[in-house]
């Protein structure tokens, strides 16, 4: 399929969530987590954690989640033609790792977390939030560059 300026866009689309949900991601697991060992052992912390988390859902979960996971499927069916399935395919792969990750590990270490600080929880959640979301979305943001080069490539016309 030769590409078009609506499926141009939508591509456009796709790499910029991908880089901003992987971008936010990485500030929420490698700035935000860690200094929850300073706010957590003081009296804030249960109102402190139970306002920020429908915070990063609603500027960062739902939106990323959605947008990246429709804008993949779209891509199944309307890609350019040097672009393989296999990388449609891969970024499908590692997003349904890190949502499955997020609803089986780092939400509930959340849910307990409303309850009182534990350090060994917020240490946990670092943990499992880094080899099980931010590696994924890292791997993501390598297939979508791979991918963004074919694209590019097939546009190219230079000497």
């Amino acid at each position: 399929m030769q590409i078009t300026k609506k499926s141009s866009l939508i591509f456009i689309l796709f790499v910029i969530v991908i880089l901003y949900s992987t971008g936010a991601g990485m500030v929420e697991s490698f700035v935000n987590y860690p200094l929850w060992h300073i706010v957590g052992p003081s009296d804030v912390w249960i109102d402190y954690h139970k306002a920020l988390g429908p915070k990063i859902i609603l500027t960062l979960a739902i939106p990323s989640l959605l947008l990246s996971l429709v804008l993949n499927i779209w891509l199944f069916f309307n890609h350019p033609d040097n672009l393989p399935k296999w990388t449609a395919w891969a970024c499908l792969v590692l997003l349904l790792i890190a949502v499955i990750s997020s609803a089986t590990i780092q939400i509930p270490i959340q849910a307990q977390l409303d309850s009182g600080y534990s350090k060994a929880l917020v240490d946990k959640l670092i943990v499992s939030s880094f080899w099980l979301r931010d590696l994924m979305g890292l791997i993501r943001v390598v297939v979508v560059g791979y991918m963004l080069y074919r694209v590019i490539d097939q546009r190219y016309v230079g000497p």
